[in-house]
């Protein structure tokens, strides 16, 4: 293993001096706060009504306040688990990783005549972290409809209350 110091720039390469194991001119994530909390997304429901043809469908994206942050930090990094009143998604399986998007739902629609086909994304329940301009949030992306029928009766898609427990680090790689 190699060290090298000069000019402010700190190089660490491995035994065969071939790769680089540590290098000070790279970013560095440098935390400037750190948020654990708790939030519960409420419970969001689609219909379709074969009786009459009527439509309601979910189509939320919506930033829920987290927590004020240094105004600098513009990334995320932490952990996040899921609970909901029915097992769903990741609930009581632990802690994952809090930086990218949580798909804790998606269904694919066809045609009520043809019922073994999929053709497109019918919905989808996402979840992301986010800090900027100094704040944390956490965004929910949730697009919901229910199947179509061709028979008189009420479809509902439903999607129970999502409690999420975090712990993240808000920050920027200087």
């Amino acid at each position: 293993m190699a060290f090298r110091a000069s000019a402010g720039r700190i190089l660490v390469t491995d035994a065969a001096d071939q790769r680089i194991v540590f290098d000070s001119d790279e970013g560095l994530f440098s935390a400037t706060d750190f948020v654990a909390g708790q939030i519960t997304i409420p419970e969001r429901v689609a219909t379709y009504n074969g009786n009459n043809g009527d439509r309601f469908d979910v189509n939320n994206d919506i930033d829920h306040f987290l927590a004020n942050v240094n105004a600098a930090a513009d990334v995320v990094v932490g952990a996040f688990k899921v609970s909901t009143a029915t097992p769903q998604g990741l609930h009581g399986l632990g802690w994952f990783q809090g930086n990218g998007t949580y798909v804790h739902y998606v269904d694919a629609r066809g045609a009520a005549t043809r019922p073994n086909e999929n053709w497109n994304l019918g919905s989808i329940a996402a979840f992301t972290f986010r800090c900027a301009n100094g704040v944390l949030v956490l965004n929910e992306r949730v697009v919901l409809r229910a199947q179509t029928t061709l028979a008189s009766e009420i479809i509902s898609l439903r999607m129970y209350a999502i409690t999420f427990d975090y712990k993240l680090f808000c920050g920027r790689f200087v």
